[in-house]
């Protein structure tokens, strides 16, 4: 969905093994910057980016909130 702020795209995702996994997303654009937030899309921890993937950690069961920025063609 798009950010509340304006500013970029909010993914929320879900864990559903009982395991932590490190899980990664594939974006269709050239990411900027990616952070792990709050429900309310404050950011709380910043997350690895490489080009278009997006590195992240969740617990088991655990429900993440990403926000995601697109890098501007320049």
């Amino acid at each position: 969905k798009a950010a509340e702020d304006g500013e970029g795209i909010v993914v929320r995702l879900w864990n559903a093994s009982q395991e932590e996994v490190l899980g990664s997303i594939l974006f269709w654009f050239d990411v900027e910057q990616a952070w792990e937030t709050n429900l309310l899309e404050e950011a709380l921890t910043a997350l690895k980016v490489e080009g278009k993937r997006v590195t992240f950690q969740a617990k088991g069961c655990e429900i993440k909130t990403l926000k995601v920025l697109n890098r501007k063609a320049s």
